[in-house]
């Protein structure tokens, strides 16, 4: 698997990078977006935690992907801009308090 970053735009006021990006996976089955994410994090030097997969899109008997990112600066930045079902997606978890209920008494 080979990824190669196509365009990379800072973005100061959200606090992150956006990038697109071609995963070639020539002779093997198409990777995990698991594993675009690690290898992501360690080509740009960041945590794993702090990159979000947008979006990766295939092509029906192509060895490429196409894909869209954003790495955050830090969790709380990124916790409050992306939306829970991304977040979910991408396996990132919510911060403590989000997801317990008060208890009805």
């Amino acid at each position: 698997m080979n990824i190669s970053i196509t365009n990379q735009i800072e973005n100061p006021l959200l606090e992150r990078t956006e990038l697109t990006f071609k995963v070639t996976h020539t002779g093997e089955k198409p990777p995990r977006k698991e594993l675009v994410r690690e290898s992501l994090a360690g080509q740009l030097n960041t945590k794993k935690g702090l990159v979000v997969i947008q979006r990766l899109i295939s092509t029906f008997g192509s060895q490429e992907i196409e894909g869209e990112a954003k790495i955050y600066r830090n969790a709380d930045r990124l916790r409050e801009i992306e939306r829970a079902h991304i977040r979910k997606r991408n396996h990132i978890e919510a911060k403590k308090d989000e997801g317990k209920k008060e208890a009805k008494e």
